[in-house]
């Protein structure tokens, strides 16, 4: 599972079985260079070295990007939970022994290693709790603002300050800023690449509070049976039909002005988000606004609206 994916299942095959080969190169890069030996140094020369040794540890795991962190979500990733539990300790270790220091980028990669840490192995005793999560994030945002060039501190803002209920707090009043963002950073980054490739869903929005409202793919996918082709199961959108997916994800209910969609948040001030429709089959173009509602899933381009029906 990566930022992005191929267009067709075809290209998906060859990407993955290129993406096998490039994992068992790096295994035995990581064999050979990513260790440091500390030695019989004085304390301060001792430090610098196991802070080297940390950085290479989370270099050696893929765990220095968002793309190698959510490698581990794919469901034959073997010791995926026990590796990310790792992940996170090595990142706390960092934070500890550089309270100073900004640390934007691997702040930033700790917060999404919860994510998938939680996703993996929700009863983790590693998972770090949601408020140091948001408290880090929010430093991020200070620090880069609106206009930052890369889109993955407005994806994560989505993903933890995405409005709970109709109330606003001071995190979620800023979404549809922080969606605006996430648009035009993607679109800078990843323009030229998109007309092979497509962003992935990343998460869905469950039912439940916190870390645990983001649903991954493969918690979906466990309710198909082994003979079924998933791929077929996604794109017919059957998969919205089964009971168990139902009680899972929470349904939201937003507007569509033609073919574009978009969620209301506030009561005193209001904010409008609008979202991808991944397939607006049943609305009507033109300019008539209908009330729809739909599953609600996440991406490094922004918000979609998955199962669109007009009420």
């Amino acid at each position: 599972m990566g930022l992005l994916k191929p267009r067709t299942i075809q290209k998906e095959k060859v990407e993955i079985s290129l993406s096998n080969k490039i994992s068992s190169c790096f295994s035995k890069y990581r064999e050979h260079f990513c260790h440091v030996d500390v030695g019989p140094l004085q304390s301060k020369e001792s430090q610098l070295l196991q802070e080297e040794n940390c950085r290479r540890d989370i270099e050696a795991l893929k765990a220095d990007s968002f793309s190698g962190l959510l490698e581990y979500l794919n469901p034959n990733r073997k010791e995926a939970a026990i590796n990310m539990e790792s992940i996170v300790n090595k990142y706390t270790s960092l934070f500890r022994e550089n309270p100073n220091k900004r640390l934007a980028k691997e702040k930033q990669n700790f917060i999404l290693a919860n994510i998938i840490l939680n996703c993996l192995k929700p009863n983790s005793k590693f998972i770090q709790p949601l408020t140091t999560l948001k408290k880090h994030l929010r430093e991020v945002l200070q620090f880069v603002e609106l206009s930052h060039q890369f889109p993955d501190p407005y994806f994560l803002a989505c993903l933890l300050f995405w409005p709970e209920n109709k109330e606003l707090d001071e995190d979620s009043k800023l979404m549809e800023k922080y969606v605006s963002s996430l648009n035009r950073a993607f679109s800078r980054q990843y323009r030229s690449m998109c007309r092979s490739k497509q962003p992935s869903t990343l998460f869905y929005l469950g039912k439940k509070r916190g870390l645990n409202s983001l649903v991954h793919k493969a918690e979906i996918e466990k309710y198909f049976s082994k003979e079924q082709n998933r791929n077929s199961f996604w794109q017919s959108g059957d998969v919205w039909k089964k009971e168990e997916v139902k009680k899972l994800l929470r349904r939201l209910t937003g507007l569509a002005e033609g073919k574009k969609i978009s969620i209301e948040y506030g009561t005193e001030k209001k904010i409008k988000i609008p979202m991808t429709s991944v397939y607006s089959g049943p609305l009507r173009s033109g300019g008539n606004i209908e009330r729809v509602s739909f599953y609600l899933g996440f991406s490094i381009e922004g918000p979609l609206a998955y199962d669109i029906e007009v009420i």
